[in-house]
């Protein structure tokens, strides 16, 4: 156990093996990652607005960081409080950089580098980031150069023809894809399966209570 920069305890050897659970932090890096520069080049972090997956990730690491809350901005209703934890250690850093976890969105694509028995809980992180559940559907969002490999390769495991991927309507460089009822419950259950021991977001949990008790919760 090391002391980083950060003046916080570190787990320098959480990437040493795959886990399902650090397959599924780099999932979550990749979505919502924050990443040092000159500064801090052995900076890393991530944001949430759920907190208890903020804690999650913190125990991944071992770590005794404290999260910083962003409680939004005063008098607007519905804001809810951004959390950061941010942590440093040069080892973990160059790891990321090698299999590159690393730099802003358009150079992030680790995916080629998970080995296939960790990636479904790789897809699992990149849908608690940019991922969403909605009237049984699942959809994730990202860059082309990640979201293309990421689709073409869940298609293949659940015997489907790729589709076409969706401009979003809110930038210009982010795709997603969206899979019908049918696949969605497919993809859930091979997360469910190959994604042990790794924390359920609100989101995720919504999505488990659809397939599972059949109530029919969405995430607008």
């Amino acid at each position: 156990m090391a002391r980083n920069s950060l003046a916080a305890k570190i787990n320098e050897n959480t990437f040493d093996n795959w886990t399902y659970k650090n397959s599924w932090i780099l999932g979550l890096m990749t979505s919502d990652g924050t990443f040092g520069k000159r500064s801090h080049p052995t900076q890393f972090g991530i944001y949430s607005t759920d907190l208890e997956l903020l804690e999650a990730v913190k125990s991944v690491f071992e770590s005794d960081k404290k999260i910083f809350v962003n409680e939004g901005v005063k008098g607007r209703k519905g804001k809810k409080p951004v959390g950061l934890l941010a942590l440093s250690h040069p080892r973990i850093a160059n790891f990321l950089k090698e299999i590159k976890a690393w730099g802003n969105k358009e150079q992030r694509n680790p995916f080629p580098n998970i080995p296939d028995e960790y990636k479904w809980s790789f897809v699992k992180g990149l849908f608690d980031g940019d991922g969403n559940f909605y009237r049984g559907m699942i959809s994730i969002a990202g860059r082309r150069h990640l979201i293309e490999q990421v689709y073409e390769w869940i298609c293949k495991q659940i015997n489907k023809k790729p589709n076409k991927l969706y401009k979003s309507s809110s930038t210009n460089v982010t795709v997603y894809f969206q899979l019908c009822k049918g696949d969605s419950e497919k993809v859930y259950r091979l997360m469910e399966k190959y994604s042990l021991g790794t924390y359920n977001s609100t989101k995720y949990k919504k999505m488990q209570a659809y397939f599972e008790i059949g109530d029919g919760l969405d995430i607008l």
